[in-house]
């Protein structure tokens, strides 16, 4: 209920615009900045550099490829999405070209120095004894009574009187950190649901826009699909790896995206252009992809299952709306597919599970990654079957997804960060070089198969008559990113 309380406050803060919300989001940047580098400069009072030494098994003492999976499942990747933030709200900003480069790059830039020197300190002043594990053990860290918070509890160790004083200080951060990412991912999930309706993806009522000049139903929307996620989730962390895995999924479409555009629309005006676009593009996609891999199939197997069960969105909304099929053909097997794939997870045993086995008397998994792959591709081939030739061109275009999605979840039970990781099928670190592959082959078929739609046709003709674009209703006077979003917007909290 607590939480639903901060989300209700953050819908008044995006509610009522984005000047309040700039306003407010600057003091919080200087908080978010200010207090995590009082915090490792405090934590350095007690560093010890054995704790790097051979004593404790030196740099990496449980090998390379945990390394990975922490950056993807700790919230480490989290911690740096504040960038996102600079380019979601691109739209306002007055100078594009040069505000969201220089906004993306800072942001990314200060919080790898802040939270590289936070970790730094953090392991340096770790006392074994004070925790009552062995020293050198740090597979225990994350069930010792520290693990609440590490930071506050280190500082009170450390046994210097202003230092547990401050440490009182990161109780209050850990509420303040986590809010000023809480009220900003409304405003950009907000944007998204605008962004999608007026993509025709959703109902255009989504675009109305209120006193304030922001679209209030998709600010609803974005409310009540955020409360949703209290539901399932029992933890911040179990929260921060199911959002970080589905938000980094996305990603992979920036890359395909740019070039699939470069190559159809060459000759449009762009307010930022990326140079080297085709090695950037594809270093995005597999890095992007490193990172799906890297949550683990525990994590995946819940991001799979509910990112394809919006395949009945498509299909009884918006396959029906764009001409594809009739709204009975649509609704009829949306519906059909929605209670088969809830059957194929139920029996599977995965899903909605916190831990690392399924449950008994499931599905194997073989059984189960078999219905799982079979039911997209029967919905496939039936939507293909039912659509007209431009709802079957939509459907050849996103085959490439479909393999993607299914090959890197396949990899990811049998490898090095899957359900049997102790004793692999693909041994690390061939499983990255084998994702790195998968990402690659995806980015070109990706940008292969992207076509002409109906609204590049129509944009083309609108420019080359000289006539306005489609109408879209203006949101509220640009702004800066770099004072809405800046550095260290991300899900960084270090009081927690």
């Amino acid at each position: 209920m607590l939480g639903y309380g901060f989300m209700l406050f953050f819908f008044v803060l995006n509610f009522v615009g984005i000047r309040l919300l700039s306003e407010v989001n600057r003091w919080v940047v200087l908080w978010k900045l200010v207090i995590p580098t009082l915090t490792f400069i405090f934590v350095f009072f007690a560093f010890r550099g054995s704790n790097y030494g051979s004593a404790v098994g030196g740099i990496a003492p449980l090998g390379a490829s945990p390394i990975f999976g922490a950056v993807a499942t700790t919230g480490i990747v989290f911690s740096f999405l504040g960038f996102r933030q600079a380019l979601e709200y691109a739209g306002e900003a007055r100078n594009p070209q040069r505000d969201v480069p220089r906004a993306t790059i800072i942001s990314v830039g200060i919080g790898i120095v802040l939270y590289t020197l936070l970790q730094v300190a953090f392991t340096g002043a770790i006392r074994w004894g004070e925790l009552g594990v062995k020293v050198g053990d740090w597979s225990v860290l994350g069930t010792s009574k520290w693990a609440t918070g590490p930071f506050y509890s280190e500082l009170h160790a450390a046994g210097i009187g202003f230092l547990a004083g401050f440490a009182a200080l990161l109780i209050w951060d850990a509420v303040i950190s986590p809010a000023g990412t809480g009220y900003v991912y409304m405003g950009t999930s907000t944007r998204t649901f605008y962004g999608m309706s007026v993509q025709r993806l959703f109902p255009p009522g989504l675009q109305t826009m209120n006193q304030f000049s922001i679209p209030w139903p998709a600010l609803i929307a974005s409310i009540l699909v955020g409360g949703l996620f209290f539901v399932r989730q029992p933890s911040w962390y179990s929260l921060v790896g199911f959002i970080m895995s589905t938000t980094v999924l996305t990603y992979v479409m920036g890359g395909a995206g740019l070039m699939a555009l470069r190559r159809l629309a060459p000759t449009w005006r762009r307010p930022v252009r990326l140079p080297y676009p085709w090695v950037l593009s594809a270093l995005s996609f597999i890095a992007a992809t490193e990172v799906v891999y890297w949550s683990g199939f525990s994590v995946l197997v819940e991001v799979m299952t509910f990112v394809f069960i919006s395949i009945a969105i498509y299909l009884m909304y918006y396959a029906p709306a764009k001409g594809f099929m009739s709204s009975t053909q649509g609704l009829t097997l949306g519906l059909v597919f929605v209670v088969a794939w809830v059957w194929i997870a139920a029996k599977g045993g995965w899903v909605l599970r916190s831990g690392t086995l399924p449950v008994h008397g499931s599905w194997t998994f073989g059984t189960y990654f078999a219905a799982f792959a079979v039911a997209l591709m029967l919905v496939t081939v039936a939507t293909w079957l039912l659509s007209n030739e431009e709802g079957r061109k939509h459907v050849q275009a996103s085959w490439w997804f479909i393999f993607f999605a299914v090959a890197i979840f396949l990899l990811s039970y049998y490898g090095s960060l899957g359900a049997n990781a102790k004793n692999p099928t693909v041994h690390f670190p061939y499983d990255y070089l084998i994702a790195a592959g998968i990402g690659l082959f995806a980015f070109l078929w990706a940008v292969r198969s992207a076509f002409e739609t109906d609204e590049l046709r129509e944009l083309h003709v609108a420019l080359a008559e000289g006539r306005p674009l489609a109408p879209v209703p203006e949101m509220e006077e640009a702004w800066t990113p770099l004072h809405g979003v800046g550095p260290a917007t991300g899900g960084g909290a270090t009081g927690s």
